[in-house]
């Protein structure tokens, strides 16, 4: 191995100008930490402030047996179907794997649930989303559940979905999986 080389030899500079040179560098950093300090301390207060608010608004929403949901988003007296594709949701054709299916309904659940959408409204909403064997599938089950003069809804149709497109073969199976990774 050969040896190293000597470092460069440093430049002769006056000691009074490094001073002067450290002096400056260590005042615009205390500038610079007053600074960020008044503005940790000012976004503190605005927290504060925020969250001083939010609990009115939530005593006096108590108060009135109300939400403050209801009063940052109030309801709409119509959900239209316009409203609902204006979020652009996926059609569903049934040719999917269980874990796509799930995320489908997933992804219609929240839609639903961001924009308030009225339950009576879901189940005609991902009708018109069903697209080849999904629905033939919806159309003969729904068909059966109406012979059977079961009431068909938002909720029964999630349950005939998941038994259909993620059964509990397939959700056991990922079970027994997320439980082999802990």
């Amino acid at each position: 191995m050969a040896p190293r080389p000597p470092p460069p030899p440093l430049p002769n500079l006056d000691s009074s100008h490094l001073v002067g040179t450290i002096d400056a560098m260590l005042a615009a950093m205390q500038q610079q930490n007053t600074n960020m300090v008044n503005q940790h301390n000012l976004a503190l207060q605005q927290m504060e402030s925020a969250r001083l608010a939010a609990e009115a608004l939530g005593s006096l929403a108590s108060a009135r047996g109300e939400s403050i949901c209801s009063w940052i988003f109030p309801s709409s007296t119509t959900w239209s179907l316009e409203d609902f594709l204006q979020h652009h949701p996926s059609r569903f054709d049934g040719k999917t794997t269980p874990d796509e299916a799930d995320q489908w309904m997933r992804d219609m659940e929240w839609i639903y649930d961001a924009k308030r959408c009225p339950i009576e409204n879901r189940l005609a909403y991902s009708e018109h989303l069903l697209a080849g064997e999904a629905v033939h599938w919806w159309s003969s089950m729904k068909m059966m559940l109406e012979d059977s003069r079961e009431p068909v809804t938002w909720e029964l149709f999630k349950k005939k979905f998941y038994a259909e497109y993620f059964p509990d073969s397939v959700r056991y199976t990922k079970k027994v999986e997320f439980l082999q990774l802990m």
